[in-house]
């Protein structure tokens, strides 16, 4: 291990973003080990000193301040952020074989992943990775309180161009905003009154919401599951079935989600929370935060297929409008609105689309064979909690409470989801 430190930077403090406030709500949770971080692996350019990778990684916590973040305490109890501007980064050294050819994903595989307290440790881990004595990878481990997956992409284009001498990068805006400056704009009133919208959107969909339906059963050890189906065949089944329908590959993938769920439960509508990447104006663009907030559809499944995935696609576009809003006034409203109406409401059900993840080679997305894994296994979480993922191009997962959901149905249901869509490309 080294140690490299940083020094002479803006020190600050205050309140959460509402993207930190949503992720900090299931991380607040979790003790280190049962949190699932980011991890992206950046090649070294042949020749590349140790001592120029360890400055790229300063110059890297120098200009972006949510690697650099604590949490604590305010005066009323509230968690708040604080940003230091001076401190350590322990840089772990590991060793491989310098005949090794890994595979794309090998380095964040082997050295990247674990948790964090955010109270003591910073948001960001890094190992890198030695071929002899010449630096051959750099693993990165972020926190989700500290980036969402398109920010990582932003470390790994900044962390690539910095290690190349390119400073400052071509293509990437620098200039964007801060978590801080974020949490800023959120209490103007332009932004207060965006989230007033989001919150009389929520409350109109949450008035469409089933009750929660699921019996509870004795859980699995641990309790919350992953499972991730990968089928080759998905790879050109999707695009096809896009493209016979006239919608968005994401919509489609949503509405056989939608479908399966509906059979699960046996009902003709499904209400399903997606996430929102919030980053659809330039000065969010390029900026390393966590900015994905969830915001709620309800899908009619009533009619062929190209109907709903052209109903969940209108949907989906409507609801990106309202994603920007204080979590912890919808988990009150979601309170209110059951009360209101004597329903145990079924909030916990999720949806999310993850693009084909970079990390300095050309991926192999078509593995030869279908394949099933559990990928994670936690003790806890959000309770009731079922979250789908699309990993594109074919890669399908659902991470879920087995106390609701037992693990059969898990692979049961992501086989469902896989011939809904395969039955209708063909």
């Amino acid at each position: 291990m080294t140690t490299v430190r940083f020094r002479g930077l803006r020190a600050r403090s205050g309140p959460l973003t509402d993207g930190q406030g949503y992720i900090w709500n299931a991380l607040r949770r979790q003790p280190p080990e049962d949190q699932r971080s980011l991890a992206v692996s950046v090649h070294v350019p042949e020749g590349t000193a140790l001592a120029r990778v360890t400055s790229a990684l300063v110059a890297l916590v120098t200009c972006h301040e949510s690697l650099r973040t604590r949490l604590v305490a305010g005066p009323a109890g509230e968690t708040r952020q604080e940003v230091a501007g001076s401190g350590s980064l322990a840089i772990d050294l590991a060793t491989m074989d310098d005949t090794d050819a890994p595979t794309d994903e090998d380095p964040a595989r082997t050295w990247g992943g674990g948790g964090f307290d955010h109270t003591t440790d910073f948001p960001l881990r890094t190992t890198v990775v030695l071929a002899g004595d010449e630096p051959r990878w750099i693993v990165l481990t972020v926190s989700h309180l500290a980036t969402d997956g398109a920010g990582l992409q932003v470390l790994h284009r900044h962390l690539t161009a910095l290690l190349r001498g390119d400073d400052p990068p071509a293509g990437l805006s620098l200039s964007c905003r801060q978590p801080l400056d974020q949490a800023a704009y959120e209490r103007t009133p332009r932004a207060r009154a965006r989230a007033e919208r989001a919150l009389t959107y929520w409350r109109r969909q949450l008035e469409r919401f089933p009750a929660f339906r699921l019996p509870a059963r004795r859980p699995s050890e641990p309790r919350f599951w992953r499972g991730t189906l990968t089928s080759p065949a998905l790879a050109t089944a999707i695009p096809a079935l896009a493209r016979r329908v006239g919608r968005t590959e994401r919509s489609v993938v949503l509405s056989a989600v939608a479908v399966a769920y509906g059979r699960y439960l046996d009902q003709d509508s499904c209400a399903i929370t997606v996430m929102c990447g919030n980053r659809h104006t330039p000065e969010l663009r390029d900026s390393v935060m966590n900015l994905p907030q969830r915001v709620p559809v309800v899908v009619d499944l009533r009619g062929p297929f190209a109907q709903i995935a052209g109903s969940a696609q209108s949907a989906v576009l409507r609801a990106y409008q309202h994603a920007q809003y204080p979590p912890g006034r919808v988990r009150e409203l979601i309170g209110s609105v059951a009360e209101t109406t004597g329903r145990d409401l079924d909030t916990d059900t999720g949806f999310n689309s993850v693009g084909p993840t970079r990390s300095g080679r050309t991926p192999d997305d078509t593995p030869p064979h279908r394949s099933f894994a559990w990928v994670h296994k936690s003790h806890s979480d959000i309770a009731r909690l079922r979250f789908f993922d699309y990993f594109a191009p074919n890669g399908l997962s659902l991470y879920t409470d087995t106390g609701f959901v037992p693990p059969d149905d898990i692979r049961a249901f992501l086989t469902d989801v896989e011939e809904i869509i395969l039955s209708r490309a063909s």
